[in-house]
């Protein structure tokens, strides 16, 4: 009986069966492969296809499934009994080329998700295997001399069955396309919890899940897996997360993101003694008695770690005034939690370390992302940010610290600009193939005719396994992680214009900057249900019309828009 068992919880994810939309790959072995494009159950429907190996024939073909997905794959068929079921190698991958590669080559491998296995099918009825992301299957019988009829093959689809409350649409189309591959890839990462990647590392991590939760909030809304999350952060032993200084800032600014829009006090406080000693451990690296920000006895750990804001700038002068810059960030977030918590002694202590940026000095050189940071954190103004920012385009981005170089871009040189060079880098790798965005992405990397959608011929560039950096090189490199979504935040912050000025979005700014588009129409999610907006061009002059639940303020200038406000 099932009550006799000892449940102790039940998944989140819901499972959906997929068809594969095309054969990318198949040898002599295999018959009526074809037959497997149109499965219209995930139950076995009879032989519709036949792999078999006799007469030393290879029985192999490649599945795509037309886009990445999470979860694994299902095998229905039989075999004579006296095979004793058939083994079959199975290969997962995010592009074609990796399917199509064993572990070990060009950094295929096995580490966070299992991608290369043999798998041994059963006699009679379905066999399940797999659990990661991908968009392609390698299937090959591998048994000597055997056939194994296939009744059905479908990919089994796990993820979060939720709704979209946020939404984007303009007369941009390509805009369009990056605003929803964004939300789709954020909601690819959420899965028991909420991963860095849907395929690796699948672990929370704290930089990661900070520009994570603000798509997610501006596209789900309020949802358990960040409270989750959250808490499993504090499960890590070391002083600082994955013992990097850096990310207890980040924590700390993603508990100010998740009140500002839920307007949730009990999180807050169930996490406050964690909150104060994070913030303790961050105001313990500042010196106020020397010419310095930080105190060298206490960043001495954090130097040793490269005062780590991304791979790019690991080790990098211009990394210490990025870790400089979200210091600052961090305060600013500090303070507000701590005024909720009426914590103000703590608050006090925020306040008077503020004063110690007013001298500071700071480098950023060539590295876009720190400049970035220091121009929202108000140490660069928007002149020297703008020439930096946009210097040889988008060269010099990553997918990581997109958001906040498309912030410091909108600032500094205008929406235009920032509109122009996202679609141009995010746009490239739609150009691929990807159907989620990537780990890493260098403008660089593009070609004519580059795609992850093909087999590719001995000596052919692999826009996938001839790329990559730092630990995610080759087949190693994700093609679904969670904290290249940033354009989807910085679309509703900076296009549509919505920001929150009072915790639980009760009171929101509406200051839309739409450059070259003629309408934007998009929803917002709140805790008192979805705001509508509609923004189009009257006169060169913006036409704001809102539809907004009665509990909500809205700030909008008027003698800059037109303003139509429905309070339902």
């Amino acid at each position: 009986m099932i009550s006799n068992l000892n449940i102790v919880g039940k998944s989140p994810l819901t499972t959906k069966f997929v068809a594969p939309k095309k054969i990318c790959y198949v040898t002599s072995g295999v018959t009526d492969s074809e037959n497997l494009l149109n499965i219209t159950s995930e139950l076995p429907q009879g032989s519709i296809a036949k792999f078999s190996t006799k007469n030393g024939q290879k029985a192999a073909l490649l599945l795509d499934f037309g886009s990445e997905i999470t979860g694994g794959i299902r095998i229905d068929g039989h075999c004579r009994i006296e095979n004793n079921g058939c083994i079959f190698k199975i290969m997962f991958g995010e592009s074609a080329q990796e399917a199509m590669t064993p572990n070990g080559v060009k950094h295929a491998q096995n580490d966070h998700s299992v991608r290369d296995a043999e798998v041994r099918m059963s006699i009679n009825n379905g066999t399940s295997f797999g659990k990661t992301a991908f968009r392609f299957v390698y299937l090959e019988l591998i048994s000597k001399e055997v056939e194994y009829d296939v009744s059905n093959i479908c990919a089994e689809f796990s993820f979060r069955d939720i709704e979209y409350k946020g939404s984007f649409s303009c007369n941009d189309e390509l805009l369009n396309k990056i605003f929803d591959t964004c939300a789709y890839t954020v909601h690819l990462c959420m899965q028991e919890a909420l991963f860095d990647g849907a395929q690796r590392d699948r672990w929370v991590w704290t930089g990661d899940m900070r520009v994570e939760t603000l798509t997610i909030s501006k596209i789900f809304g309020d949802i358990d897996i960040i409270d989750k999350s959250l808490k499993h952060l504090l499960k890590k032993t070391s002083k600082f997360h994955g013992e990097i200084t850096t990310y207890d800032m980040w924590y700390i600014i993603i508990l100010e993101d998740w009140m500002k829009c839920t307007g949730r006090t009990e999180l807050l406080y169930e996490l406050k003694e964690a909150f104060i000693k994070k913030l303790n451990s961050v105001l313990d690296l500042f010196h106020e008695d020397k010419n310095t920000l930080f105190c060298e006895d206490e960043f001495k750990f954090a130097q040793e770690r490269g005062y780590y804001i991304d791979w790019p700038t690991r080790n990098t002068k211009e990394s210490e005034s990025g870790a400089i810059a979200l210091s600052k960030l961090c305060l600013d977030a500090a303070i507000n939690l701590c005024r909720v918590l009426n914590e103000n002694d703590l608050m006090s202590r925020c306040i008077k370390t503020k004063l110690l940026y007013k001298d500071v000095i700071v480098s950023y050189n060539d590295k876009k992302q720190i400049a970035a940071l220091l121009n929202l954190a108000g140490l660069i103004d928007n002149e020297h940010a703008g020439e930096a920012l946009i210097k040889d385009g988008c060269h010099g981005f990553s997918t990581f610290m997109s958001y906040y170089i498309l912030k410091a871009i909108s600032n500094s040189v205008g929406i235009d600009k920032a509109i122009e060079l996202l679609k141009e880098y995010y746009g490239a790798m739609l150009d691929v193939g990807a159907t989620t965005f990537w780990e890493d992405f260098d403008i660089d990397w593009y070609k004519e005719d580059a795609t992850i959608e093909h087999v590719l011929n001995e000596n052919e560039y692999d826009i996938h396994g001839d790329n990559g950096n730092h630990c995610y090189k080759g087949f190693r490199h994700s093609l679904c992680q969670g904290w290249s979504s940033g354009p989807a935040a910085f679309i509703v912050e900076d296009i549509m214009g919505i920001k929150i000025l009072e915790n639980g979005c009760k009171r929101l700014l509406v200051e839309p900057k739409i450059g070259k588009l003629q309408w934007v129409k998009g929803t917002y999610p709140t805790p008192y249900g979805i705001m509508e907006l509609y923004l189009h061009k009257e006169n060169e002059k913006i036409c704001i019309d809102i539809s907004c639940p009665k509990e909500i303020s809205l700030e909008i200038d008027k003698n800059k828009y037109i303003t139509q406000i429905h309070k339902v």
